[in-house]
């Protein structure tokens, strides 16, 4: 009646087969290999050329990331104020590294938004319609 699973914490889930059945289950370990995307908003204002560059550079660099398919950047929309742009950062790695390529690619892209000045967008909030 009941599936038990632990998760990546050591708590135990007690789902009941019904819910099982009737709804969507995603198996993240199922395959060994895995995408890591990082969504980075920054500024338009600043050199987000370099800052794909570089990150780009340091997925390749890093010791979990698949080479193939090759890491990569990409622009994927901007801020509703018009002041900043989404860049996702994408790679691949084995299932279990990708916690750790994940915290350290997080690491990885404030540091390099510090090196670059790369700020940031902010929301504007209007006040009384102004």
């Amino acid at each position: 009646m009941f599936t038990t699973l632990e998760t990546l914490n050591g708590q135990e889930v007690i789902i009941p087969n019904a819910t099982l059945v009737s709804n969507t289950v995603i198996n993240y370990t199922i395959n060994k290999k895995r995408r890591v995307v990082i969504d980075v908003p920054v500024s338009c204002d600043g050199d987000y050329d370099s800052f794909r560059t570089e990150m780009v550079k340091i997925m390749k660099a890093h010791k979990d990331a698949y080479q193939d398919p090759a890491p990569t950047t990409m622009v994927t929309g901007f801020t509703p104020e018009g002041n900043g742009m989404i860049i996702r950062c994408i790679c691949y790695c084995d299932n279990t590294n990708y916690w750790e390529l994940l915290f350290d690619l997080n690491e990885q892209v404030q540091k390099q938004r510090n090196a670059l000045k790369l700020s940031q967008p902010v929301s504007v909030v209007q006040v009384n319609g102004e």
